[in-house]
């Protein structure tokens, strides 16, 4: 199977976090993420994309859920940050990942 055939998760983070907070979001939207939806059997690739602050993560987890795509937002409960941090997509194909091609990918600041 070649990569572009591979499927993907996509995991959306929110920027307006400290830098060791995105990255303490993104593997807690990938573990939920994982007891959430069935595994592929092949590799899965993982896209980080940054989105600037919680509606905007709220907004592009509806978006990708209404074109049929399955989410998981993750709600950090204590500490600061709180709130929805970030979301993990299942592992999709090719031709679901249309949500996602206006959202940036993810880069320190």
């Amino acid at each position: 199977m070649s990569s572009v055939d591979l499927p993907t998760a996509y995991v959306l983070v929110r920027r307006d976090l400290p830098y060791g907070a995105q990255l303490a979001q993104v593997a807690h939207a990938c573990l939920l993420a994982g007891s959430r939806f069935p595994q592929p059997r092949e590799l899965c690739r993982v896209v980080v994309l940054g989105v600037d602050t919680e509606p905007a993560l709220r907004s592009a987890v509806w978006q990708a859920e209404e074109e049929g795509v399955p989410m998981s937002l993750f709600f950090e409960p204590d500490g600061a940050p709180t709130g929805y941090t970030a979301a993990s997509s299942a592992p999709i194909h090719r031709r679901m990942r249309r949500p996602f091609r206006r959202l940036r990918l993810w880069q320190p600041a």
